[in-house]
C-alpha cells in the first residue's frame, strides 16, 4: 500500500523535502513548485473570454464598465413587469452584445439568463397552479422571490462580485 502523506528521505535526498503524489510518484518540492508555477500560468485570464472563479469575494480587476453591465445584465429582468418575456431578452441581448469583449459581463449576463429563464418557469408553473387555488399563495411568493434576488444580483454585480443566485436551473453555460 502506498503512503500518500508528504515525507522526507535523508539518505537519498539530504538538502531537499519530497512528497508522494496520488499516483505514487516522488517530487522534490523543487518540481512541485514549478509544477503550481505552470498551473497558475494556464489559470491565468489571457483572453477576454477566460474563465471567472466561482468566488463569493469581489474581484478586484473587474473595471467600473464591466459593473455597470454586469448590473444592467441583472437589472434588465425586471422587464416582466413591463412586458411578459422581456425578463429573457434584456440579459440576452447583454450577453449577446458583451460576451466576447468582458469576462466578468458574459459571467453574470449567463447567470442573469439562466434565472430569468428559471423564474419564468416557476412563475408560469404558479399562474397556473392558481387553477388549483394553491397559485394564490404561490403566484405572488414566485413574483417577490424574483424581484428581491434580481435586485440582489444587481447589487452584488456592481459590487464586482461573481453572483449565483439560489434555484437556478443552469440552460446557458
Amino acid at each position: 500500500m502506498k503512503n500518500f502523506e508528504k515525507t522526507a528521505f535523508e539518505p537519498q535526498y539530504p538538502d531537499r523535502s519530497t512528497e508522494y503524489l496520488c499516483t505514487g510518484e516522488i517530487h522534490t518540492n523543487k518540481v512541485l513548485q514549478e509544477r503550481d508555477t505552470n498551473m497558475e500560468r494556464e489559470n491565468a485570464y489571457d483572453s477576454p473570454a477566460a474563465e471567472l472563479p466561482e468566488s463569493p469575494e469581489a474581484l478586484p480587476d473587474v473595471r467600473p464598465e464591466e459593473r455597470t453591465w454586469g448590473m444592467l445584465a441583472h437589472l434588465s429582468g425586471l422587464l416582466i413587469f413591463a412586458m411578459p418575456l422581456a425578463n429573457i431578452a434584456g440579459p440576452l441581448v447583454v450577453w449577446l452584445i458583451k460576451k466576447d469583449e468582458m469576462p466578468f459581463v458574459d459571467d453574470q449576463a449567463k447567470e442573469a439568463l439562466n434565472f430569468q429563464i428559471s423564474a419564468t418557469i416557476y412563475i408560469i408553473l404558479a399562474g397556473v397552479s392558481a387553477l388549483a387555488l394553491i397559485g394564490f399563495v404561490l403566484f405572488p411568493a414566485a413574483l417577490l422571490f424574483h424581484l428581491i434576488f434580481t435586485i440582489l444580483a444587481a447589487l452584488k454585480a456592481n459590487e464586482g462580485v461573481c453572483y449565483r443566485y439560489p434555484l437556478c436551473i443552469r440552460f446557458v453555460s
